[in-house]
């Protein structure tokens, strides 16, 4: 038991142990961040578009029939897939768009730093 606890005290005691360089790493952490807003803004802005253009299509899809009386035609399913498809990708954009604003403002949250710097003074000092 000895010998287990001894190799166990000099493997640890042997690892290198680094850091992270915290001067830096706020910025890195911010760039994150808007970045990561920056896309998920794009994919909100990109279901907002497709699925608005999807509903108009199915809204104005013209059947090539002259008989207007007719509600269903050959085309119905087609024109329901699209606007019901549309409308839930367009709903699909609005959690995109909180997540994107959600992480700009971390971002803005990330790059306001305190740093707290002790005051070297001789008066202050203990005795």
């Amino acid at each position: 038991m000895k010998n287990y606890i001894f190799l166990l005290i000099i493997i640890f005691s042997s690892i290198q142990l680094k850091s992270q360089d915290l001067n830096n790493l706020s910025e890195v952490i911010k760039t994150d961040y808007l970045q990561k807003s920056k896309n998920q803004n794009t994919i909100g802005w990109v279901l907002l578009g497709g699925g608005a253009a999807a509903v108009v299509m199915g809204g104005t899809w013209h059947t090539g029939e002259s008989n207007s009386d007719q509600i269903y035609t050959d085309n119905f399913d087609t024109q329901a897939f699209l606007i019901l498809g549309g409308a839930v990708s367009a709903l699909a954009s609005i959690p995109f768009f909180i997540s994107a604003r959600h992480n700009k403002e971390k971002a803005k949250k990330v790059s306001l730093k305190i740093k707290i710097e002790s005051l070297n003074c001789k008066y202050l000092k203990p005795n």
